[in-house]
């Protein structure tokens, strides 16, 4: 599933092709699959830590897989979940199977 339309999606491309030599990931956050984005921080370069799809970081990505895995065979209809901090991330479980869930920020 791609987002952000036309222009990110063009981006998206000239980064893969870039990139054709980089390791491949699959972000299940967005179900992207390809090579990652490197970043550079204060506390030194980060390899592979950003979906070029969704923007995803490692953190973003492993919270999405532990909600996933925590709620498996529970239903959402009947749950709230209270985020402080929100980010774009939960965002996505409207298209996942956690769309019944009520998510309070």
């Amino acid at each position: 599933m791609l987002y952000y339309g036309l222009k990110n999606r063009i981006r998206l491309l000239i980064f893969m092709f870039r990139n054709l030599q980089k390791e491949k990931f699959e972000c299940p956050v967005c179900g992207y699959s390809g090579p990652f984005r490197d970043i550079v921080t204060s506390e030194g370069p980060r390899k592979h830590a950003k979906c070029p799809n969704c923007t995803a970081s490692e953190r973003h990505r492993i919270q999405f897989v532990v909600v996933h895995e925590v709620l498996r065979d529970r239903k959402t209809a009947h749950l709230k979940m209270l985020h402080f901090a929100p980010n774009h991330s939960f965002a996505s479980f409207s298209h996942s199977g956690l769309a019944n869930m009520k998510l309070r920020t």
